[in-house]
């Protein structure tokens, strides 16, 4: 945005292009799109064990279809399962199970949660999670 000089190699006109028709119009909502990204956070904060980016809806989608075409079998299946719901949505889901028991043994099985963080949004102690789980387990 001019604080450097650009090299030649970036096709710039193309990336501008999409934020407005003049040139000076293009730039202005270039840099505001920049700034407003910076102000999001990092999205590699939300990454769940995939190599899709985008909501859980998109990330179905698209392994469904590569699922369709077989492009699946070269992607580990940790990576190609569907992401695990968040701990707040399993505690949510906790209502669901006919015991708390349940609700700790199901979150534990997505593979997504350590017992502390099970521990943590159940409200039970860790090593109760460890118990439950261990009893579920033999």
């Amino acid at each position: 945005m001019g604080a450097v000089a650009t090299p030649d190699w970036p096709a710039t006109n193309a990336l501008l292009s999409q934020f407005g028709r003049r040139h000076g119009e293009a730039r202005q909502g270039y840099r505001q799109f920049v700034q407003e990204g910076l102000a999001q956070g990092s999205l590699w904060l939300e990454l769940r064990q995939q190599i899709y980016l985008g909501d859980d809806a998109f990330v179905k989608r698209v392994q469904f279809k590569d699922r369709a075409r077989g492009h699946a079998l070269g992607i580990p299946r940790a990576q190609r399962r569907a992401p695990a719901p968040s701990l707040a949505a399993m505690a949510a889901m906790a209502k669901q199970y006919h015991s708390r028991d349940a609700a700790v043994v199901a979150a534990y099985a997505t593979g997504a949660c350590s017992y502390r963080e099970i521990a943590e949004s159940l409200g039970v102690h860790l090593a109760r999670v460890g118990r439950i789980v261990r009893k579920q387990m033999l």
